[in-house]
């Protein structure tokens, strides 16, 4: 997979959904991917709205993913 246009939408990922870096890297990785969702621990990626990346998470994490989880 091309870095170049990663590392675009990682940077929009970043500004647009105030993503961290390293999981702006994996969710754009993700969408360029072609990738409906991504399943982790980490609720960072909650940032994103779902049109974008489901996320799947363990029953420990989902009020905090859905608190962080923009609202249509």
């Amino acid at each position: 997979m091309p870095i170049a246009p990663i590392a675009e939408d990682a940077s929009a990922l970043m500004a647009d959904y105030g993503l961290a870096s390293y999981d702006a890297v994996h969710a754009a990785s993700a969408i360029a991917a072609r990738a409906e969702a991504i399943a982790t621990t980490d609720t960072g990626f909650a940032l994103l709205p779902a049109s974008l990346l489901r996320v799947y998470t363990d029953r420990s994490r989902v009020a905090a993913c859905r608190a962080l989880r923009p609202q249509r």
